[in-house]
Parts: C-alpha cells; structure tokens; sequence
C-alpha cells in the first residue's frame, strides 16, 4: 500500500471491535484491509456508512453486517509488488431483527472513488437488493435463510432506515 494512494481500509471495523483490545489488533491485520481511495471515500462516506450501520445494531439490539468488495469495471488496477487488487466498489448489508421475529435488510453498493459531500448526505442513494449484490459478487451473502424468508428479505432493496 505504501505510496499507491489507497488506504488499508477495514472491511471489519477496528470500532466494532473496541469492547475487546485484541480483536481490535486483530482489526489491523492485512486479511482485514482492501485498497480504498482515502480522501472522499475510506475517510468520509464510508467511515458514514459504517457509523450509521453500528447504530442501527445497537437501537435494533444486534445484528450482522456482511461487507466486501467488488470488482465490476473491467480491466481493474493493482497495487504493489504483490500486485494487490483494487476492488471498484464496495458493498455493505446490515441485518437486524425487526418486528417481532422478523428480519431486515438493507444493502449499500459503493464505487471506490471521491464522492462529494452530497453524496455524504443522502447514503440511500445507494441502496441495492442483496440479490443484485449476490449476483454481481458470486456469492450467497445469507445461505441458511429459508426459501421463503430469502424471497422476503433479499428480493427487494430496501428503504432506508431512520
């Protein structure tokens, strides 16, 4: 990472784990880090984006948070003698229980670029389906739902949460 330009950004943030001091070291390993553009997007709408999604856990009473990256753009860039990937966006889906045992989802694709304040301001924006990002990234992002609460909770992107 030194010199590319990108931060060691955390796909697990090292502020989720600060009720334990060696899972927050943990937070710091390599295993944990994918090249982000710092100034616009590490340092601001997603550092906004992880803050809004800790304290829909905490007022929910808990909850999962699936993240990774994605590469959607072609050819892609590299960093590093290692020649590290650099994903183009990021996704995050935060799941939380609802009304009664009911479970709600809401997901966020990113591109890895500067955004603007704006953009800052209104994360729904950025809303997807979980669907289109299983799609996109090959995987199955919640595998032991039922069929019936995968239609539910997948199919439709969600409204933003207050």
């Amino acid at each position: 990472y030194a010199g590319s330009g990108f931060d060691r950004g955390h796909q697990a943030p090292a502020e989720d784990m600060s009720q334990d001091q060696e899972l927050m070291d943990e937070s710091f390993f390599l295993s944990n880090m994918s090249p982000q553009v710092g100034v616009g997007f590490n340092q601001h709408i997603w550092a906004d984006l992880e803050a809004w999604a800790r304290d829909r856990i905490r007022q929910h009473g808990g909850g999962w948070v699936i993240t990774g990256p994605l590469y959607l753009d072609g050819a892609g860039t590299a960093i590093g003698q290692g020649r590290v990937a650099v994903p183009s966006h990021f996704f995050k889906v935060v799941v939380v229980r609802g009304e009664g045992a009911n479970l709600k989802a809401i997901a966020f694709v990113l591109e890895n670029r500067k955004h603007t304040s704006e953009d800052r301001q209104h994360l729904e924006r950025f809303i997807e389906s979980v669907d289109r990002i299983e799609e996109r990234s090959g995987m199955d992002l919640m595998p032991r739902l039922s069929p019936a609460d995968e239609e539910w909770l997948e199919r439709q992107p969600s409204a933003m949460w207050n």
